[in-house]
């Protein structure tokens, strides 16, 4: 299984070495897995974070009627969803770009709409490993940077539907998982005594026609509330898994 290693700055100026692998189990299911200075492997904030869904599935599944409805189409949903994890996957590359060498995707009216709101951060670092030494999982958070008023702020990417996050009066119906996954990264940044505390977390929701972007701040607490419960789930059912 191929493996990805990062070193990771920390305050003084040492350095930890946090290590990616993606594994597939017997269902063809693949997920990403962390390890720290080459110890044992954990799982993914991802992975530990499923359990939060709020109304995701009901959202899901009147969208998915919808669709087929409209289109006629029953592959529609599985179409949909394929070209929106395309998008997605696309932004992340073109922004991680960016932050890199600078580099404007002008032809993609998705990154121009996210780089209309976030244009004035100073991005310091993007696509960085995280683990968390006492919890023990780990992730790969979107990026960090200073906003010049107020402070270091650690952000994630997501793309959405224009008229279901406008239906929803500017919500994400997984808001409560996504502000889970930010917390736990921004924890995991803290225990390591990383080089980059952040001092808020921010999720940045870019609608997929270009329309526009906008940020949400995260109650950092609350989130790593709820993800330490899904995490606990986790841990119980895998538990009971690797019973004999």
């Amino acid at each position: 299984m191929a493996s990805e290693t990062q070193e990771h700055p920390l305050q003084g100026g040492e350095t930890l070495e946090v290590t990616r692998t993606l594994v597939t189990d017997k269902y063809g299911n693949s997920t990403h897995r962390y390890a720290l200075n080459g110890g044992p492997w954990q799982a993914s904030v991802t992975t530990m974070g499923q359990y939060i869904s709020g109304n995701t599935f009901g959202v899901a599944s009147n969208w998915a009627v919808k669709m087929i409805r409209e289109t006629g189409n029953l592959d529609a949903v599985k179409n949909s969803n394929r070209k929106a994890k395309e998008d997605g996957t696309a932004l992340h590359e073109q922004v991680n770009t960016f932050i890199e060498d600078g580099h404007v995707a002008e032809e993609n009216p998705v990154f121009v709409a996210w780089l209309k709101t976030m244009g004035h951060i100073d991005f310091v670092a993007s696509e960085r490993f995280v683990y968390h030494p006492k919890l023990q999982y780990g992730g790969t958070f979107d990026a960090v940077g200073i906003d010049p008023r107020r402070g270091l702020t650690l952000y994630d990417w997501k793309t959405k539907d224009p008229d279901s996050f406008e239906k929803n009066h500017g919500e994400s119906h997984s808001w409560l998982t996504e502000q889970s996954q930010l917390a736990a990264y921004i924890h995991a940044l803290w225990s390591m005594n990383s080089a980059w505390k952040p001092v808020r977390g921010v999720v940045c929701y870019i609608m997929r026609d270009g329309a526009y972007a906008v940020e949400r701040q995260i109650d950092i607490e609350q989130g790593m509330r709820l993800f330490v419960a899904s995490r606990t789930i986790h841990t119980v059912i895998k538990e009971i898994q690797d019973e004999p």
